[in-house]
C-alpha cells in the first residue's frame, strides 16, 4: 500500500518501513532542484551555485525518471507551491503511488523524526558537509566538499565512484544523505546497485547536530513553521 494522508501520516508510515527493515530509497526534489532542473542559474543559501548548461540538470532529470518501484520522490504540496507541485508530476510522470512530501522531515514532523534517528537502535551512516561531533548514533560518515555543484562536471565520475566504493561495503544499512541536489542523483543510482540499504534524503535536517548551525527546518517552539503540516488536495 502506497502512503496517504497528511505530512505526518506519511512520516510515520516510512519510519515504520525503516523499522520493519523494507528497503527503500526516498528523494526530496524542492524549490533549488527545481531551478536546476528547469537549467536556470542559481546560487542557493548555502552559497553552491549552479551554472544554466552544465550536466547537474541532466544527471538530475536521469536519476529522477528511473523507474525504480520502492524510490518515493517528496515534492512541495499544494499549501507550499501548487505550480511546482503540478510541474514535478508531470515532469516525472509521478504516480500517487510513489509520491510524498518535500517538508517530510521538517516543519511539524522534524522533532519526531529527529527522535526517530537518535533512538534507532541500529545507527545509520550520514553523507555530508557536516563534521562536528554530535549525539546522533551515526556509525559511519562521509564526508563531501560543500561545494561539489558548483565543479560538478568536472568531479561527477570521481566522486560518484567514490560514493559507489563506500556503499558497497554497507548492507541493511540506513544511509542519509545531506548533499543537497546531488543526493537527487546518487539515490537512485545506488538504489539499482545495493538494493538492500535504505537511501534517505535527509537535506539539511541534521545541520544543527553535524554543522552547528541553526536548522532552517526548525526554529522556536510555537512559530508557524514548527507546527506546519503538509497536505496534498489530491
Amino acid at each position: 500500500m502506497p502512503p496517504k494522508g497528511n505530512s505526518k501520516e506519511h512520516l510515520l508510515y516510512f519510519l515504520q518501513m525503516i523499522l520493519n527493515k523494507i528497503p527503500f530509497g526516498l528523494v526530496r526534489p524542492a524549490d533549488g532542484e527545481f531551478q536546476v532542473l528547469c537549467d536556470n542559474t542559481l546560487t542557493n543559501c548555502d552559497n553552491w551555485t549552479y551554472k544554466n548548461g552544465g550536466r547537474l540538470r541532466i544527471d538530475m532529470h536521469n536519476s529522477l525518471s528511473k523507474s525504480i518501484p520502492n524510490l518515493y520522490i517528496g515534492i512541495p504540496c499544494d499549501c507550499c507551491n501548487v505550480e511546482m507541485k503540478n510541474s514535478y508530476i508531470k515532469m516525472f510522470n509521478l504516480s500517487p503511488l510513489r509520491r510524498t512530501y518535500a517538508n517530510l522531515f521538517c516543519n511539524a514532523n522534524w522533532k519526531n523524526f529527529i527522535a526517530f534517528l537518535q533512538n534507532y537502535p541500529d545507527g545509520f551512516s550520514l553523507v555530508t558537509s557536516g563534521t562536528e561531533s554530535c549525539d546522533l548514533p551515526i556509525h559511519d560518515r562521509l564526508i563531501i566538499d560543500p561545494y561539489l555543484v558548483n565543479k560538478w562536471d568536472e568531479v561527477f565520475d570521481k566522486e560518484t565512484a567514490r560514493i559507489m566504493q563506500w556503499v558497497s561495503t554497507k548492507k541493511n544499512d540506513l544511509i542519509c544523505f545531506s548533499a543537497g541536489p546531488l543526493t537527487k542523483v546518487w539515490i537512485p543510482l545506488l538504489m539499482n546497485q545495493f538494493p538492500n540499504n535504505t537511501y534517505l534524503d535527509v537535506g539539511s535536517s541534521l545541520d544543527l547536530f553535524t554543522k552547528g548551525t541553526t536548522n532552517r527546518y526548525y526554529t522556536k517552539e510555537g512559530d508557524e513553521l514548527s507546527t506546519r503540516v503538509c497536505n496534498f488536495s489530491q
